[in-house]
């Protein structure tokens, strides 16, 4: 579906699971009552505050996460259903050297220091998960860093991996938010938040010509 191969769904028995089972956390006061108003930076500061069990998120916001609950708060991948594979997002940056780059051997060089150890532990070092060495490096006791690298290799052995369902087409991360936002205000329904999704998708990938 992310891959916009011809034929793909997302109204699955695991999408339908996942969008019914958000409404009705939303419907039974899990989520925080002004969670729509809120963005990434002030639920990451409340949670820290102590008001959330658990806060979906990335990666990326470790380092402050770790520096305000040190030693309280840790990191797990979402699980799989029953006997099901736990999951995770891969990483979306890339490097790349232009025909016409003026000093490609130096970029090169570059490239290869980034996949060395030496740079996979400056890079954990300062918050990020590194894509080379991620099961070589580490941090300081009771760093939540720790648990993403040994995530990162749970995920990463059982194959799973997924891309961001925001990236299936040019305008589906407004439609993902959007209709996300509708449906834990019960604005719509888990069938018709799907339908939404998948008409997006449909208009894209059909305007494009889709291969198989």
């Amino acid at each position: 579906w992310v891959n916009g191969k011809a034929g793909a769904t997302i109204r699955t028995p695991g999408g339908t699971d996942a969008a019914n089972t958000l409404a009705d956390w939303a419907k039974k006061g899990y989520l925080p009552e002004r969670a729509n108003a809120s963005g990434l930076t002030a639920a990451v500061a409340e949670f820290t505050r102590g008001k959330g069990l658990f806060l979906f998120d990335g990666s990326w916001d470790a380092q402050n996460i770790d520096r305000a609950m040190h030693g309280r708060v840790g990191f797990i991948p979402f699980p799989g259903g029953a006997g099901g594979r736990a999951t995770g997002i891969g990483t979306s940056v890339a490097y790349a050297i232009p025909a016409k780059a003026k000093n490609p051997d130096l970029a090169a060089a570059f490239l290869d220091f980034m996949n060395t150890p030496e740079a996979a532990q400056i890079q954990f070092n300062t918050g990020f998960l590194p894509l080379a060495h991620a099961d070589s490096v580490k941090g300081t006791e009771g760093n939540v860093m720790n648990d993403i690298a040994s995530a990162w290799g749970v995920v990463n052995k059982g194959d799973g991996l997924v891309n961001f369902f925001a990236n299936s087409t040019a305008t589906m991360n407004d439609t993902l938010t959007i209709q996300t936002q509708r449906l834990i205000e019960s604005a719509t329904t888990g069938p018709a938040f799907l339908d939404a999704l998948q008409s997006d998708w449909a208009r894209s990938h059909e305007r494009a010509g889709s291969g198989p």
